[in-house]
């Protein structure tokens, strides 16, 4: 229900993969599921964790169709509770770096992605640093990268309409006129929502309804 209420207001989570050091995809066709990380949810991104010489961390939980992309997750400096620094590892350092990408790039183009989870988790996933260690062990093969996020030349910033033609994500339709329309998604589930008309040009010249 926490979630729901998020995803109801534009939020987009960052989850941990989880420091098992195991194959998420395996785990789920064996039966055995982990919670949010294998839930059915396009607003979330679950995040594995990476050295700082960008390999995959040892005890990160890894999946080609169930791990979005990694982010440093070893001993970095982090903030504690007595004010100082101290090292901070694990996938739930990594998680968090990732959730700064998102704020960082929601603060800078806010017409584009506030309110916009799916909008803002494509372009994190799109603008992602390629590993080549990483083929097959994320989906994207890649780490968050901040700076390629912000690099709308080299990755120009999504626009609604072309999301939708290349997206699995049928399920963010809903935003700008007052009439409902009823579909079956591409994962057999049934939606109502209502209609957005889009035409291209960047999100952030429509107007934004929430």
């Amino acid at each position: 229900d926490i979630m729901r209420d998020g995803i109801d207001t534009g939020t987009l989570y960052t989850v941990a993969s989880g420091n098992g050091g195991i194959d998420l995809g395996l785990e789920h066709a064996a039966g055995r599921f982990w919670f949010p990380q294998q839930a059915d949810n396009d607003y979330q991104l679950v995040v594995g964790a990476t050295t700082v010489d960008d390999t995959l961390a040892s005890f990160s939980n890894f999946g080609a169709t169930t791990v979005d992309l990694s982010a440093p997750g070893v001993r970095y400096l982090s903030t504690n509770v007595t004010g100082s620094y101290s090292p901070f590892g694990g996938t739930s350092a990594a998680a968090p770096v990732v959730a700064g990408v998102a704020g960082v790039l929601t603060s800078r183009y806010p017409g584009t992605f506030r309110g916009h989870p799916l909008l803002l988790a494509e372009h994190i996933r799109r603008s992602s640093e390629r590993i080549p260690a990483h083929t097959g062990r994320t989906i994207t093969g890649a780490r968050a990268d901040l700076q390629q996020g912000l690099d709308t030349t080299s990755f120009p910033l999504p626009t609604f309409a072309a999301y939708l033609d290349e997206s699995r994500r049928l399920n963010d339709l809903a935003m700008l006129n007052t009439h409902d329309v009823d579909f079956i998604d591409a994962d057999g589930d049934r939606h109502i929502e209502y209609l957005l008309e889009v035409f291209g040009g960047p999100f952030e010249d429509q107007a934004d309804p929430r």
